[in-house]
């Protein structure tokens, strides 16, 4: 199950589809009851994703029946883990969200950060925009994403209201840093 601790909470990490659904609902709960907190403006947020290499690791626990480190896109170990962050950008909340992943691939990471916007809407946030590093996969979701306009995609639970892509200016900065520099 997912662990919820602090302000981070944690995607499913099984692959048993009633499993997942259960979990986003607990997920969704938790969103919602911090939602609830914030003002109308500290509800507005950016949802920022960067995958973490991890080593690649199976445990299981004696009387559960359940496998800790399966990658939610493959019956195997993962080996990255998608974290997707969500911020208030008029506000300091902020709460992190991972997701074990293997091979990932663009269309996998466009599913789950649309499933991650939402979640987020659902549980009573608006999403003005999505950061990202400047990686291939993510390069290939924002091209999917905007294939109108190259800034934006229409929000999916909000007709009319655009959510902007951006790149992560810390990763761009570091680039020009490693490699013009």
């Amino acid at each position: 199950s997912p662990i919820i601790k602090g302000s981070y909470f944690s995607f499913p990490i099984s692959s048993v589809t009633f499993f997942m659904m259960f979990s986003a609902y607990i997920i969704s709960k938790y969103l919602q009851v911090k939602s609830h907190i914030l003002s109308t403006r500290e509800r507005i947020v950016a949802v920022q994703m960067d995958e973490i290499y991890v080593k690649s690791v199976l445990n299981y626990t004696e009387g559960q029946l359940q496998l800790i480190g399966t990658a939610s896109t493959a019956n195997e170990s993962a080996t990255t883990v998608q974290a997707f962050m969500i911020s208030s950008i008029f506000g300091s909340y902020t709460e992190v969200g991972l997701i074990p992943m293997k091979k990932m691939t663009a269309g996998d990471l466009q599913t789950k950060l649309l499933q991650t916007i939402q979640c987020v809407q659902s549980s009573g946030f608006t999403v003005l925009a999505v950061i990202a590093d400047n990686s291939a996969v993510n390069r290939r979701v924002y091209k999917e994403l905007c294939a109108q306009n190259k800034y934006s995609f229409d929000n999916p639970q909000q007709d009319g209201t655009p959510t902007f892509l951006i790149h992560d200016s810390i990763h761009l900065l570091k680039c020009i840093w490693c490699n013009w520099l």
